[in-house]
């Protein structure tokens, strides 16, 4: 279950308050898992897509909570899902919930287990590209893309777009010389996408292993400044194209009582790491006050 109600109360997992008062808690149908099988595919989809009717359609799950669902289906001690695309999505098992705060655009989601996940995001996928100036496939930076940004000096102060996050009333701006080039721009984008994942992390009070997916896993200036801004806290990046897929497949398999496999993830190594973390100091101090997360070391 995503963010987008206020129909659920996560701590307790039932119908909030409001829904009940309304009564539109005695509206819903039966509450089913995720990975709970509803019936075959009907016979006008299995004539146009070629579908066997031995299909099973399961009841489904949240694109980003799938990715999430990849790592949580194998795993118990804390660790956190970073999804990226159009929204960034951070998502942070082990942590309270007593660290969000509506005003940062912090909420709690719900996983497929029914419990809540203290979760952050910001839509950094837009933003990388009002940073960049083109679609984020044209070009991907590199380390030594991102050693030029740190070393030029400039800055993404938040935010770039209106929609969700902790910053979404400011209106964003590049400190110090705007890059000329599409690949400086795509490194101060990568960068600025690293600070404010790394940001959401301090928020959540996140703990354990960072997982990557989606599109930014592949873009090693991300990988490389968010496993610097993180040290020693490890960053990997799943193998997979898409978490969505792999948690699909990990739906399948709850389905007929079988427990999914691990994911193959690979470390991220990070680079110049006292530049990321001096950068880093520099940055918040840009931020409104009242917004700035706590210190890390």
């Amino acid at each position: 279950m995503g963010c987008h109600t206020d129909l659920w109360e996560p701590r307790h997992g039932d119908f909030s308050t409001f829904a009940r008062t309304m009564r539109w808690d005695s509206r819903f149908g039966r509450r089913v898992s995720a990975w709970t099988p509803l019936g075959p595919p009907i016979p006008e989809v299995v004539a146009a897509t070629g579908l066997s009717g031995e299909c099973k359609i399961l009841a489904g799950i949240h694109d980003s909570n799938a990715s999430y669902l990849a790592h949580r289906a194998t795993r118990e001690d804390p660790f956190c899902v970073v999804s990226t695309g159009t929204w960034i999505v951070v998502m942070a098992h082990g942590s309270p919930l007593e660290v969000l705060r509506e005003e940062l655009d912090t909420l709690a989601n719900v996983d497929a287990f029914g419990n809540p996940v203290p979760t952050a995001r910001f839509i950094g996928g837009r933003e990388y590209t009002a940073i960049c100036g083109a679609d984020t496939g044209v070009t991907r930076p590199s380390v030594g893309d991102l050693e030029t940004i740190l070393a030029s000096g400039a800055l993404a102060i938040p935010s770039f777009a209106d929609q969700g996050g902790p910053f979404r009333a400011q209106v964003g701006r590049i400190e110090g010389n705007a890059p000329d080039t599409l690949r400086d721009r795509a490194a101060l984008a990568a960068m600025y996408c690293a600070l404010m994942t790394d940001y959401c992390l301090t928020m959540l009070e996140a703990h354990g292993d960072i997982i990557l997916e989606g599109r930014l896993a592949s873009n090693e200036a991300f990988t490389s400044a968010l496993a610097s801004l993180r040290a020693p806290q490890p960053v990997f990046r799943s193998s997979d194209q898409t978490g969505t897929l792999r948690g699909a497949v990990s739906l399948s398999l709850l389905s007929r009582g079988k427990n999914p496999e691990p994911a193959r993830l690979d470390l991220c190594a990070p680079g110049a790491v006292a530049k990321l973390k001096a950068t880093r100091s520099r940055w918040q101090g840009l931020l409104p006050t009242s917004r700035r997360a706590g210190p890390r070391a």
